[in-house]
């Protein structure tokens, strides 16, 4: 499954993947410390423990780039919830307010199985 974004400037976007059922709200830092190298807000990251199932940076060279995540960790048909938050690349940086949150339920991507005790040969009556 990819998730697409656009941004209308340089910078990056961070991104955490919550299961749905999740009541858990992520802050603006915690979406940020998730995927810093920032010791300090890796910290942060780990206080939050095992809240995210899965997590991602995805850096923003030109104006109006578009840039594809892929989420490939998720379990078949299963509901998600996933929070971003963007930053341009000024010093400091300009961040958003608040994350943006959007629901996703992936796709069957199972193989199908035999069930128990078939494919069965019988003989022709």
């Amino acid at each position: 499954m990819y998730v697409t974004i656009e941004l209308n400037e340089p910078g990056e976007v961070f991104y955490v993947v919550m299961l749905a059922s999740d009541t858990r709200v992520p802050s603006l830092d915690e979406v940020i410390a998730a995927n810093s190298k920032d010791p300090d807000l890796q910290v942060m990251a780990s206080a939050s423990g095992d809240m995210f199932v899965s997590k991602g940076l995805l850096p923003f060279t030109d104006l109006g780039q578009t840039v594809s995540a892929v989420l490939d960790d998720l379990r078949s048909l299963e509901q998600y919830k996933l929070y971003f938050v963007a930053q341009d690349s000024h010093t400091p940086p300009n961040v958003q307010t608040a994350p943006v949150k959007m629901f996703i339920t992936t796709p069957d991507i199972e193989a199908p199985v035999f069930l128990k005790k078939s494919p069965y040969v019988r003989a022709a009556q």
